[in-house]
């Protein structure tokens, strides 16, 4: 090699792809591309309300859903491998958690299991993979022209939205199954399910309801 002459490695310019999150306006734009009632969309719609790992989500059972009482049970994930989905723990201990799902989301979950029609509670309600739902997300970010985003950044979306609307460090910590380590005036902490209201009222804010 020549003196001055650089090697055989070239600079590789870092792919940003994923490295955004997008506006509520451009998370609008990117469901319009589905079918209503899909389950793709809810697949979505899940990930951006709750702020719950894919993994978590491909995890649910009909059974994990209490929909009179707002709410969903996380307890497992799972994950696709050669075409087999496998069921496993929780990441954490503090993974294992109850969330609280704002009222449209009921309804679009409701309007959902009213398609299937299946009444079992052992039935998996996201039959798909994170890879699907990457793909889906390039896709469909492609059709709305928008910013394309790795599947993980619907859980810094949500997290940021609860900063915004005022959720307090620990709730949001415990909503998204978190480690939280409590200080002493967090001690006293009850859940008080205040996240949900905010977020039914950030809904309809960004609705101009």
């Amino acid at each position: 090699m020549k003196q001055g002459q650089k090697g055989s490695v070239k600079m590789v310019k870092k792919n940003n792809v994923g490295s955004e999150k997008w506006t509520y306006a451009e998370f609008e734009k990117f469901l319009q591309t589905f079918s209503d009632d899909s389950m793709e969309k809810l697949a979505f719609e899940m990930l951006y309300w709750t702020g719950m790992r894919a993994g978590e989500l491909i995890g649910l059972f009909l059974k994990d859903f209490d929909l009179n009482k707002g709410i969903v049970s996380i307890s497992k994930s799972a994950y696709v491998e050669n075409g087999r989905t496998f069921f496993t723990g929780t990441k954490t201990i503090s993974s294992h958690r109850v969330i609280d799902i704002p009222q449209f989301l009921v309804n679009d979950i409701e309007s959902y299991l009213n398609i299937l029609k299946c009444k079992n509670p052992e039935i998996q309600i996201f039959d798909t993979s994170v890879v699907k739902l990457s793909y889906l997300i390039q896709r469909h970010a492609e059709r709305a022209n928008i910013k394309k985003i790795r599947v993980h950044m619907f859980r810094k979306m949500h997290w940021d939205m609860l900063i915004e609307i005022g959720v307090p460090a620990v709730e949001r910590e415990e909503r998204l199954g978190k480690s939280v380590f409590l200080s002493y005036m967090e001690m006293e902490y009850k859940k008080t399910h205040e996240c949900v209201r905010l977020l039914e009222e950030k809904y309809l804010s960004e609705k101009g309801h």
